[in-house]
């Protein structure tokens, strides 16, 4: 093997090792990207999970609200009907 031929293979070794090199680092940083994704997955099912709750709390609200407005509605019949028999009582005392 002459000198030209094995400075050849050896310029041919080292760029298959820069390759190869190149190819770990490739393989290293989709390893990374694919954990980010899965991260950012986990993030947005937490993001849902907590969405629902809200959800389920702003319903439950909601339904407390309407009750307490019901009350509201019966207190105040029954205000303008206490009203209506004390206008009645004045009219019968003057």
């Amino acid at each position: 093997m002459s000198l030209i031929e094995f400075g050849g293979l050896a310029g041919a070794l080292v760029a298959i090792l820069t390759l190869l090199s190149k190819l770990v680092s490739l393989i290293a940083a989709i390893q990374k990207l694919i954990s980010r994704i899965e991260q950012m997955a986990l993030d947005i099912v937490k993001g849902e999970e907590a969405r629902e709750l809200l959800a389920d709390n702003v319903h439950s609200q909601e339904k407390k609200l309407q009750a307490a407005e019901g009350l509201f509605s019966e207190v105040r019949r029954e205000l303008g009907e206490l009203k209506d028999s004390v206008k009645e009582m004045l009219q019968h005392v003057i």
